[in-house]
């Protein structure tokens, strides 16, 4: 299952590859706002907040109407900037107070330093910039932060090892690749929440999401399931295959086969049998096959509704190593 390839021409934020990506500016993976020109009207953060923009028609606060999202007071001669592959500069909700026009800056600093920002040296096209609602910095999957050896258990999932979603179903209400960010979250809104299905349930119709495993790869031993925030909404039930890709060529192309419709299941082994979930919890399993190697995993949902975390905890594995010889992981607590 090969990473889509990225399209040449300007990118179609519903398109796979977009989806594919990572956001590497949300707070979720740490980022923040080193230094900004103005935010009279709306606060700076709200650009690398999760989630997409809430319109607050009506209300108003002490230097105006509130939004959320970024806006600068009018006619700032020292034009606005902040310090922050590929952009989605989101404009949603600001009618007739939007930026027309943005450039994006980037460098490097090395650990321990800052960044001094010469608002004059830096160009800009227009000197009447507003609002704009949020920014999303986007990657193909970064590298892991740290490489375990392989007997040393981690989440194979996590965005920080790595892994990645390639594909989903439907992100009617929230971003199928929020299940791989660290931590549990705050709410709701940083989760993978599909729209309701009607007349789904006991069948085996049901949304689903593709995950690539970081670190190449490896044996899966435990899953974690987590619903938290999701109290009424979350799925009745779910279930969890795997496959190993090999991929060939220095193109990294793949030969796999994916769930391009709701019941191909032809190149998966089952992991999670189809079992029940509950509302704003842990669901803590051990997986089948341990002495295999996965390089994706295939994660079906029944019949729809909301997952906070997937975290699928296991070993890396070259090919160098014989899983038999490892110790079996204990209970992820």
């Amino acid at each position: 299952m090969a990473a889509p390839a990225a399209p040449a021409t300007r990118l179609d934020p519903s398109s796979t590859y977009f989806k594919s990506l990572v956001e590497l500016s949300s707070v979720a993976l740490g980022s923040t706002i080193e230094s900004f020109s103005d935010d009279f009207f709306a606060e700076v953060h709200n650009m690398i907040k999760l989630g997409p923009p809430v319109d607050m028609p009506g209300q108003f606060g002490p230097n105006g109407a509130l939004m959320d999202g970024w806006e600068s007071r009018r006619h700032n001669r020292r034009h606005d900037c902040r310090d922050d592959r590929r952009f989605d500069i989101d404009t949603r909700h600001f009618a007739g107070n939007e930026c027309p026009a943005t450039d994006v800056w980037g460098t490097t600093v090395a650990s321990g330093q800052f960044i001094k920002n010469d608002m004059a040296a830096n160009p800009a096209p227009d000197p009447a910039r507003t609002g704009a609602a949020t920014l999303s910095t986007s990657a193909p999957a970064h590298g892991p932060l740290h490489a375990p050896q392989n007997s040393d258990p981690i989440d194979l999932a996590s965005i920080l090892q790595g892994g990645r979603v390639t594909s989903t179903s439907d992100e009617h209400y929230g971003v199928g690749s929020y299940l791989l960010l660290p931590g549990r979250g705050k709410d709701r809104e940083d989760g993978w929440h599909t729209r309701r299905s009607r007349g789904h349930l006991d069948t085996d119709r049901g949304d689903w999401l593709v995950a690539e495993l970081g670190q190449g790869g490896g044996f899966l031993e435990w899953c974690d399931i987590d619903t938290k925030d999701f109290k009424g909404n979350f799925p009745d039930q779910v279930a969890l295959y795997g496959c190993e890709v090999t991929k060939t060529g220095d193109s990294g192309t793949a030969k796999a086969i994916t769930p391009s419709i709701e019941d191909d299941m032809r190149g998966w082994a089952c992991l999670l049998d189809r079992q029940n979930v509950g509302a704003h919890a842990h669901h803590v399993r051990g997986l089948k096959e341990k002495g295999k190697r996965w390089t994706h995993v295939y994660l079906r949902i029944y019949p729809d509704g909301g997952l906070k975390r997937l975290r699928l905890f296991g070993r890396t594995s070259d090919g160098s190593i014989d899983y038999a010889s490892l110790t079996p992981m204990e209970k992820p607590v």
